[in-house]
This record gives structure tokens, C-alpha cells and sequence, in this order.
């Protein structure tokens, strides 16, 4: 499968979790599900740059471009991690989503 086969699967992939991620959101009312996203070739860069509700995420569709910079990406997505004071936890998954959940004190 070449480079653009593999860029469509990934598009695909996102567009058709989002409604399960919006339910997920849904059912659990005392969280808040915010989705970033970030693209790396030739570096990394913020592809979605806000925190935006699930319910407001809107996927554009990304295409093969330059060489693939994994490790920007997480160092870039690493940055983003922490425990805050007021209890929210962020959570950012290999996909490079990131999620935020109230945590129960």
C-alpha cells in the first residue's frame, strides 16, 4: 500500500471513531472530552491546535507529505502532559488526540 493508501486508511480511521467517542462523551456527563491533533512530517506542528469539544471536532483530512518525524510528534505531544491542581488530567493517546477527564476528588 503506498504512502497515500496509508494517509486515506488514517483519515478514514479518525472520521469513523468520532461518533463513538462523542457517545463515550455522552454517557459520562462529568467528563469533558477535548480532541487536539498533531501532523508530523518534515517536524511536527499542531494540526488541530485548540482543545476542542468532541462534539465540535471536525476532522480535515491530512495528506502524505515529507518524511515522517515520530519523535517531534511526541516530544511535541509530551509537552502537553501534566496533572494540573484543579484535578483535570490530560490524556494524549498515540494518535495524537488529546483527551481531558474531571477527576472524582
Amino acid at each position: 500500500m503506498g504512502l497515500e493508501g496509508k494517509m486515506q486508511q488514517l483519515n478514514t480511521a479518525i472520521k469513523e471513531s468520532l461518533p463513538e467517542m462523542r457517545s463515550v462523551a455522552e454517557e459520562n456527563p462529568n467528563a469533558q472530552v477535548l480532541v487536539r491533533a498533531i501532523k508530523f512530517s518534515n517536524g511536527a506542528q499542531w494540526h488541530v491546535s485548540q482543545p476542542t469539544d468532541v462534539d465540535q471536532f471536525s476532522w480535515t483530512d491530512l495528506t502524505a507529505d515529507g518524511v515522517t518525524d515520530m519523535g517531534k510528534a511526541l516530544s511535541l505531544a509530551a509537552e502537553q502532559l501534566d496533572v494540573s491542581k484543579d484535578g483535570r488530567t490530560r490524556i494524549t493517546a498515540s494518535a495524537g488526540f488529546d483527551i481531558r477527564r474531571s477527576t472524582q476528588r
